[in-house]
Order: structure tokens, then sequence, then C-alpha cells
């Protein structure tokens, strides 16, 4: 069966959620327009990839003050907190920061993103964990070859799993709709969705 979706968003790349929690800065001002004219069932809030671990604080602090934002304009809406994934270039660039592996990496963001989620009484999609898995056990190759940073069309569809299967409860298995990639490797995915969302 199909679920009929509505998806809104503001998005600028290297972004902190300092900013989008701004209402001076361009983007932080567009979150703002959008809460105060819109009503929303979950708004997801995704910080920049390394801030988590390098400045949890400054992560916390605007989390937070998104979070009550959310809550003074939204009659229903519940913030959920999108973990982000290791990558293989911030490994290979600093394993004394971010560990060796992207697996070690995404412990130490999965850790913050879990106590920021507890602080804040927030949902977090643990799409980290997701990326981990697909990458290290399922050798699914996740990340865009241009940084090895950013995902790739396969980490996308991941994602995109793992939000559905967080949001609507439902098994990924019976998936048909494989976004013109590998039919093999998105059922892989569709799979580690279901294992490790939850």
């Amino acid at each position: 069966y199909e679920i009929p979706v509505n998806v809104d968003y503001v998005v600028m790349g290297s972004h902190t959620l300092t900013k989008f929690a701004d209402p001076t800065d361009e983007m932080g001002k567009l979150v703002e327009e959008k809460l105060t004219k819109n009503q929303y069932d979950y708004v997801i809030l995704q910080e920049q990839s390394t801030t988590p671990i390098n400045n949890y604080n400054t992560f916390l602090t605007a989390a937070k003050k998104l979070n009550t934002r959310i809550k003074q304009t939204q009659s229903k809406a519940k913030t959920v907190l999108y973990e982000t994934w290791g990558t293989p270039s911030n490994t290979a660039s600093d394993p004394t920061s971010y560990g060796k592996t992207p697996g070690e990496m995404e412990a130490k963001l999965r850790t913050a993103y879990t106590n920021a989620g507890e602080e804040l009484g927030c949902q977090v999609n643990y799409i980290g964990k997701a990326f981990t898995y697909a990458y290290e056990t399922e050798h699914i190759n996740i990340y865009n070859p241009s940084d090895n940073r950013h995902q790739n069309g396969l980490g996308a569809y991941l994602s995109a799993a793992c939000h559905i299967r967080s949001f609507f409860k439902t098994t990924m298995k019976h998936c048909t709709e494989y976004c013109g990639l590998s039919e093999t490797e998105c059922k892989t995915l569709l799979s580690v969705a279901d294992k490790t969302i939850f």
C-alpha cells in the first residue's frame, strides 16, 4: 500500500544547528517562517557532521533552542534527532578525534545523539548506526566517491528507508521501489533498516 507523505526542508551545506536556530541567519529565518506558518508531524534536526563530537555543548544548546521553538509553534509535532554517520574521510584525516574506522566515529556520534535525545526527551533516528552496519557488515559502499564523506544514492536510499521504518513502524521488506538503484543492494539496505533502526 502507499502512504502519502508531504516533505518540507531547510538545508544548507556545512550549516550548524546553531545557525539554523538563529532567526537572524538566512536559514534560521527560513526555519522560523516555516515553524510559524506550517504544522508538522515531525521536525527532524540534523547537526553538521562532526559538531556533536568536536563541540557537544554547542550541538546540545542549539538542539534545545530549536526543540523549544518547535514546542512553542507546533500543536503535535515531535522533534527527531537525525544521527549522522562516520566517514572514511574523517577517520583517515584525524583518527585521534574520530577513531580509526567509520564505525568508531559513528559510535561517538551515537553516544552524543543518545545523550542529547535523553536530555531533550526527543526521539533519535539512528541513521549512522544503519550506515555502519551496511558498510562494515554488508560491505555496501554508501559514501559519495568524490569525498568519502557525504552519502551516495544508496546511502540516501538507506537513510530514507530508516526514517520510513521509524515513523510508520512498518517493515521495509515489502518495499519494491528501488529508485533506479541496484535491486539486490536496495533489498539488503531495506533489511538493514529493519534490523537497525530501533
